[in-house]
């Protein structure tokens, strides 16, 4: 006897492709509009998924906020952290400038959403991990006597103020520029860093 039973469609999986994806379109729309404009229903949509499946892979709106922010922090300060060799104090300083410009001009949005405030509270807290490596690198400089000054947190702090500020620069009020001229003039600028702080 044959049966003529309706076959009934399994219901369709997500994995961690699909959660990714959503992350990246969600820092997209946070680095441009902000947090308040961010919708799980546009961003499902644009990411190819149902909003069931932003809520079963990640949460409510503010659970999808905290994850862009946790993503684009443990990026940016690997990132920071894989620039250290350990071997050499002055080049590890100079690695960590260039680490930091190369992540930030390959990873805009993420940029945005951790520097600019567009997450809102959800991104207070993330200098912690990423500055440990330059204050470790600049404690390392202090410890051989090749620091100027004597308090190498305040020292470290006025040099990722520095390339910060001109990496933000880049980023926001120069975004057409030659990245050729931008990556000279940022060397320029760690020059001048370098014969500021290191002996």
């Amino acid at each position: 006897m044959f049966c003529y039973c309706r076959q009934v469609p399994r219901p369709k999986t997500y994995d961690d492709a699909d959660r990714a994806r959503i992350v990246e379109r969600a820092a997209r729309v946070i680095a441009t509009e902000g947090a308040s404009g961010l919708s799980l229903r546009s961003l499902a949509a644009d990411s190819g998924v149902s909003t069931t499946a932003v809520y079963s892979l990640i949460g409510g709106k503010d659970d999808v906020i905290a994850a862009v922010v946790h993503e684009a922090t443990l990026s940016f300060a690997t990132a920071q952290a894989n620039a250290v060799t350990g071997e050499d104090a002055h080049t590890d300083f100079r690695r960590l400038g260039v680490a930091y410009r190369a992540w930030a001009i390959e990873h805009p949005s993420l940029y945005a959403v951790i520097f600019t405030g567009r997450a809102g509270s959800a991104g207070e807290t993330h200098e912690a991990a990423a500055f440990e490596p330059l204050l470790d690198t600049v404690t390392r400089l202090s410890e051989a006597g090749r620091l100027h000054g004597d308090d190498p947190q305040a020292a470290a702090l006025a040099i990722w103020g520095s390339v910060h500020g001109a990496v933000s620069l880049e980023l926001e009020l120069w975004p057409d520029q030659p990245k050729a001229e931008s990556a000279r003039a940022f060397d320029v600028m760690l020059d001048a860093v370098e014969r500021a702080w290191v002996r």
